[in-house]
């Protein structure tokens, strides 16, 4: 645990004599889940013992400072030490089995968005360049899963009906290319399980590839097409940049074939609605 970021550190500092332990919540994600996993127990118990008449002025200040005191002293801790163990086994895991990594985050790494956790892997992609000069974690396995999802969006906006929805779906597409993936993510994948099924599949091989040919990011980036100067090696040869045009090419169109020539169920219009309303 010697390598791991300043942030994954602990250091001691005391709280009415009782040990804290310093965590950067801005770096960090499991800490703060567990936190207002906790403020919503903290919340109900504040709210059935307080009497109605004063519930309304005591009840938000008791259950901050209830939450504030338990997260500092035991919650955060506890989240800082899974997510040294998590960072530690990834980082572990990359060193031996570093394609094993790169296929898992390229089908699964949704799901780790959908709980915030690709933030806790700038640090250890942070690290990776500074002592190494290149990533082969974040930069390698999220950039297939970016991929896979727009090529899922492309498809679903190919078939679907609602002209609502195949703009969104556009768009969407677009901006997972780029290497922003929530629009397509939270728009097209999850409503749509099948279209969720093809960018797992998709992601995966695509993922898998990278890490059998060992892509690597030589900067800091969101993973997609406005990051390809990112993956062009610093000695000048174009190996690691044409391996990462085959990783894109190899998820996106997997994913595309997948979604594309599967079985299709158009979303009820109350659903479109719910999804394209905001934009």
């Amino acid at each position: 645990m010697q390598n791991l970021p300043r942030q994954f550190k602990q250091e001691q500092g005391t709280f009415f004599g009782i040990p804290l332990t310093h965590i950067t919540y801005t770096s960090s994600v499991i800490p703060i889940i567990l936190i207002i996993w906790a403020q919503s127990y903290i919340e109900r118990a504040i709210n059935k013992i307080l009497p109605k008449m004063i519930k309304g002025v005591f009840a938000p200040v008791l259950i901050l400072m209830i939450t504030g005191i338990v997260g500092v002293l035991l919650i955060g801790p506890i989240g800082t030490g899974l997510g040294n163990i998590l960072g530690g086994v990834i980082t572990w895991l990359n060193q031996f089995a570093g394609w094993l990594v790169s296929a898992l985050l390229g089908g699964f790494g949704m799901f780790i968005i959908m709980a915030g956790g690709h933030y806790a892997l700038i640090p250890i992609a942070t690290q990776n360049l500074a002592q190494v000069g290149f990533d082969n974690l974040m930069m390698t396995g999220l950039l297939p899963g970016n991929m896979a999802m727009a090529g899922a969006a492309f498809a679903i906006a190919m078939r679907t009906k609602s002209n609502g929805y195949k703009q969104y779906s556009i768009s969407a597409a677009v901006t997972a290319l780029l290497g922003v993936s929530q629009p397509a993510l939270y728009g097209v994948a999850i409503p749509i399980k099948k279209a969720m099924t093809a960018i797992i599949i998709g992601g995966f091989i695509g993922g898998l590839y990278a890490g059998i040919v060992g892509v690597k990011g030589f900067a800091l980036s969101d993973p997609g097409l406005a990051a390809l100067p990112a993956y062009i090696s610093p000695d000048g040869s174009w190996g690691n940049f044409i391996n990462t045009l085959i990783t894109m090419v190899i998820a996106f169109g997997m994913t595309f074939a997948l979604t594309y020539f599967g079985s299709y169920e158009e979303l009820s219009q109350e659903e479109i609605e719910e999804i394209t309303v905001n934009q």
